[in-house]
């Protein structure tokens, strides 16, 4: 009898655990779905918006971290979107002297402000040049072509624009890239 009693309570349980480990399972598959909607919906939008910008891309997630040589010292640096007092913004890590420069973050960065709260995705930059918008006080006044000469970090706000971030003569600097 104890031994029959046993064997229900054990088969009960084991119902009750693979009953429990589908639903973890579809949660997480559902979570993980939802995620590769919304990078996917990003994805999209922001490939058809860049692609008419650029010719050599990668897009990333604000999330993940960029590496590349961006100040031509043959040395991968790191970028990372972060925030800081309520204020969001790039840190580029130098992959030679480990110094860290801070953009935005309450740090005032040419015509960016202090803040890049308004990204919504950023990437990697390969061409060899990109438009630089000039604007005088609150107009618009014309555009010129920059050479780019390493990789560069873009960032954009959804169908408004943004600029690029990249290193010349010594320094890092904003080309500004919308209206």
């Amino acid at each position: 009898m104890k031994y029959l009693l046993f064997l229900i309570i054990l088969v009960s349980f084991s119902r009750c655990l693979q009953e429990s480990n589908q639903i973890k399972s579809k949660k997480v598959e559902t979570q993980f779905l939802d995620t590769l909607l919304e990078y996917y919906k990003i994805d999209t939008i922001a490939n058809s918006e860049i692609s008419r910008d650029f010719k050599k891309y990668k897009l990333y997630k604000l999330s993940t971290r960029i590496q590349a040589d961006f100040n031509g010292d043959n040395k991968i640096d790191k970028a990372i979107f972060t925030s800081r007092n309520n204020k969001s913004g790039i840190i580029i890590s130098d992959g030679k002297t480990h110094k860290e420069t801070l953009f935005g973050c309450g740090q005032s960065f040419g015509e960016m402000g202090d803040s890049f709260s308004w990204v919504d995705y950023w990437g990697l930059l390969l061409d060899s040049s990109t438009y630089n918008i000039i604007v005088k006080g609150s107009e618009l006044v014309g555009s010129e072509n920059i050479k780019l000469e390493n990789p560069s970090i873009f960032v954009r706000k959804k169908e408004v624009g943004g600029g690029v971030i990249t290193f010349k003569k010594g320094k890092y600097i904003w080309v500004h890239q919308s209206d």
